[in-house]
């Protein structure tokens, strides 16, 4: 028997497109590794010109190797299968296959397993004192692959001097989750770190610094008119939704041409002074 060609087919849940999770398929026969070719649904490999001869009444056995992409699904299915109507084919030289087959010939199912080695956060750069900010987290391998394995994390006070509150226990869900309920009480530079509960990973990873600022600060000179004499103002916005208290804000005009500068306060209007410029 001289074959052609084999073909094997990709079966079950989640695995028909093999281009997305296969990178490569060999087929041995023990001596040599014969590379097979990926196509959507199924391996195949053609050996015209150089095709594989069997002896009669012989038998040959066949192991079907593959590696995967570096990005794949976890929990993805593979099955491969030979199907009773297959896709082996032998010159008429010799004798030829039976088609088709009267069963098919399936394989085990593989399942892909993505076993997360760090955690990947998204937090934000800037947050107002007891307001709700987030923090997202997600379980990845070294290639990006998110784990969608259960576990529970937990997010904590690293670095800073006020209190962290929030639902800081969660349940993460298909490998990701973020914390919208997040709060600190006191203005500082803070690092925040989050734990997997000690389900699968042992790392506490750091999140980056969240420069924690009163929301009063947050007052902008949004306009400025400086005639007619008469008609002078300055406009500030608050760009938080807080209440600011402006009992000790002021205001200047004082110049460098020397004199005495003065400071203003913005609700009394009461002359602060303040030295000069000299």
């Amino acid at each position: 028997t001289f074959v052609v060609a084999f073909g094997i087919e990709a079966v079950g849940y989640n695995s028909a497109d093999c281009v997305r999770t296969i990178d490569g398929a060999t087929l041995s026969d023990g001596v040599t590794d014969y590379n097979m070719t990926i196509a959507i649904d199924q391996l195949t490999l053609d050996l015209s010109g150089s095709e594989y001869e069997l002896a009669n009444s012989g038998a040959q056995e066949f192991t079907l190797s593959i590696w995967l992409e570096t990005e794949v699904t976890d929990e993805d299915v593979l099955e491969f299968e030979i199907p009773t109507a297959h896709s082996f084919t032998a010159t008429t030289a010799g004798s030829i296959f039976v088609n088709p087959i009267t069963s098919a010939v399936t394989s085990a199912q593989h399942t892909i397993d993505v076993t997360a080695t760090e955690f990947e956060t998204v937090s934000p750069e800037l947050a107002a004192i007891a307001s709700d900010f987030s923090v997202s987290v997600t379980a990845v391998d070294a290639n990006g692959n998110i784990d969608l394995a259960a576990r529970n994390v937990s997010i904590s006070k690293n670095v800073g001097t006020g209190s962290l509150t929030g639902t800081r226990l969660q349940a993460m869900t298909d490998g990701t989750f973020s914390w919208t309920d997040l709060q600190l009480d006191l203005a500082d530079d803070y690092v925040l770190a989050i734990d997997d509960d000690g389900s699968a990973l042992t790392e506490t990873i750091n999140v980056s610094a969240i420069a924690v600022t009163d929301a009063a600060a947050q007052i902008l000179i949004s306009e400025v008119a400086v005639t007619p004499t008469d008609g002078e103002f300055i406009e500030i916005y608050n760009t938080t939704e807080d209440v600011v208290a402006l009992d000790d804000y002021y205001l200047t005009d004082a110049t460098f041409a020397g004199g005495s500068t003065y400071y203003y306060n913005i609700t009394t209007g009461t002359n602060a002074g303040g030295g000069s410029f000299g």
